[in-house]
């Protein structure tokens, strides 16, 4: 049978893009006391659904939050129409165990704001600030309807302002006919940027690369 292979394209952006948001000093996402001061200062006094208050590590009722997508505009047909969850990376029963340690507490395990991670993409279907992206709001920021950045997978994707490690969950909804046999994840900075000569990449090889040599480095796959 012919190997196939998900392909989860991430580009390096220098400003705001559908869910993307820049992780600065302005911007937290701590998901009980958000700050977003980039854009309030912009838009003082309309809705900024980049704000987040999603928190992946809700515990309710002995077990991890379920992770709810947006109904509408899915290119999974089961998906449309339907209230579908993603599947909580820290969920005891469903989760990665790798993302911890054998009988850790669930306060104890790695998503917590205070230990680095900060929500870089949502592509729920829902913006950080819970309002679905395919109902239109003139009182927000962007106040029209769209669909999934990434229609046939939902996705989270988290970065860690300490260690500089990147996150990537996805639920990939496929039948057993037309299953993956692994994922390739592809991290670039979009062609013509301004921004495609950074340091970001200069530790890819496995030692520190300076000057002229890093610079060159503008994308990487795994």
């Amino acid at each position: 049978m012919k190997a196939k292979k998900l392909i989860i394209l991430i580009a390096i952006l220098g400003k705001i893009n559908g869910m993307a948001q820049n992780c600065v000093q302005e911007i937290r996402t701590k998901p009980d006391n958000p700050v977003n001061g980039q854009m309030e200062a912009l838009y003082p006094s309309i809705i900024n659904p980049w704000k987040n208050t999603f928190n992946v590590g809700a515990y309710i009722n002995q077990s991890f939050s379920p992770i709810y997508l947006n109904p509408q505009g899915w290119a999974i047909p089961f998906l449309l129409g339907t209230q579908y969850n993603m599947t909580n990376p820290f969920d005891g029963s469903n989760g990665y165990a790798y993302l911890s340690l054998p009988g850790q507490n669930p306060g104890e395990k790695d998503f917590h704001w205070e230990d680095g991670w900060e929500l870089m993409w949502l592509g729920t279907g829902f913006y950080p600030n819970g309002e679905a992206i395919s109902t239109a709001n003139s009182n927000r920021i962007y106040p029209y309807s769209s669909g999934p950045a990434h229609a046939s997978s939902p996705y989270m994707i988290y970065y860690n302002r300490y260690t500089g490690r990147l996150r990537i969950f996805a639920n990939i909804f496929t039948t057993i006919n037309d299953a993956y046999d692994d994922v390739i994840t592809f991290i670039g900075h979009p062609e013509g940027s301004q921004y495609k000569k950074s340091g970001i990449f200069r530790h890819i090889t496995g030692y520190d690369q300076l000057g002229p040599v890093y610079q060159k480095l503008s994308n990487a796959g795994y």
